[in-house]
């Protein structure tokens, strides 16, 4: 998917931004923040997750969770490490 769709379509899922842009992702992750998460809500809605140290235990736990007085839930997990 390129970034631009992304306004034009409800966001559901999850969505892995990877690549030399680092500008461009954070824009991407703050505007689906923004538009996606309501602002009085957000402490209970807005889960970062530091990549680095990653269990899958808590990564499952987190996007399990339900959304608090809101829709939808976020979590973002930055700097993620795979070996593959």
């Amino acid at each position: 998917m390129v970034y631009q769709e992304l306004y034009n379509t409800e966001i559901n899922g999850a969505y892995l931004f990877y690549g030399s842009e680092q500008l461009m992702m954070d824009r991407m992750v703050n505007e689906i923040i923004e538009s996606q998460t309501s602002e009085n809500f957000r402490n209970f809605n807005l889960q970062y997750i530091d990549g680095k140290n990653l269990e899958v235990s808590t990564l499952i736990s987190a996007v399990e969770t339900l959304p608090v007085f809101d829709s939808k839930k976020n979590c973002n997990c930055e700097k993620i490490l795979m070996i593959l």
